[in-house]
């Protein structure tokens, strides 16, 4: 959510083509896709919380990466590092609720939905205004720092 309304900054900054960057972003996906179906049985494993927990606080401190310096590695490196540790969040949230509001599992569900409808909503509009006034790392450390601490 945070790269396509920074695609041209990063573009220029790199001095690579949307066409590398969307590469690169669709793999991520992959990774992000894959990662899932790691996620969920983990979470059976080990527990949701410590899972839900290591996702979102490790997927925020991963966002680092893309403050090293200005290169197509760097960027990919980071891209993949936060896919696969973001990944194992939505199977392992889902298990969570499902087990935790039984008698509620569908508003819950809605809820959990709905909040996440709405990062999808201000997430760009907060990234363009980050990576604009200031930096497209700044708008990805932004994120990944609010995302580390909650």
């Amino acid at each position: 959510m945070v790269l396509p309304p920074l695609l041209g900054e990063v573009s220029r900054d790199l001095n690579v083509s949307y066409q590398a960057i969307g590469i690169v972003a669709t793999i991520a996906f992959l990774i992000y896709g894959v990662g899932a179906l790691v996620g969920g049985p983990l979470s059976d494993r080990i527990g949701e919380v410590k899972v839900i927990s290591l996702s979102i606080g490790l997927s925020g401190v991963a966002t680092a990466v893309f403050l090293l310096p200005k290169s197509m590695n760097s960027f990919s490196a980071g891209m993949y590092l936060v896919a696969a540790l973001a990944s194992f969040y939505h199977p392992t949230a889902n298990t969570f609720i499902a087990k935790h509001f039984q008698e509620n599992t569908g508003r819950a569900m809605g809820i959990h939905g709905a909040a996440g409808s709405l990062g999808q909503i201000f997430t760009p509009l907060v990234a363009f205004f980050l990576g604009t006034y200031f930096d497209w790392r700044f708008a990805f450390a932004f994120f990944g720092l609010i995302t580390a601490v909650t």
